[in-house]
């Protein structure tokens, strides 16, 4: 891995693979936690010229949920209410 964002990830790879492959992904995380498995949409490849026999690659995340901001959930279908305390003291 060269290259991580939120939508993406870059790869240095010692296969060609082309444009709209769909490659599995485990990226590891944190001691104790399960490794985080994606699907990965091919999206440009080219050879690595510096490394000779390697491929760089680069695409976008298939099966994650983009993140959550004020902005998409205002747009969303959802709605929230807040639910009323009652102020009756015993």
């Amino acid at each position: 891995m060269v290259d991580l964002s939120s939508r993406g990830v870059g790869l240095s790879l010692s296969r060609e693979v082309h444009v709209g492959d769909r490659l599995s992904l485990s990226i590891p995380l944190d001691a104790g936690c399960p490794d985080l498995r994606v699907t990965l949409e091919v999206r440009h490849v080219r050879p690595d010229i510096r490394a000779g026999s390697t491929w760089r690659a680069g695409g976008l995340f298939r099966n994650l949920l983009p993140p959550i901001t004020s902005e998409s959930f205002a747009s969303s279908s959802l709605s929230f209410a807040p639910r009323q305390l009652s102020t009756n003291r015993r």
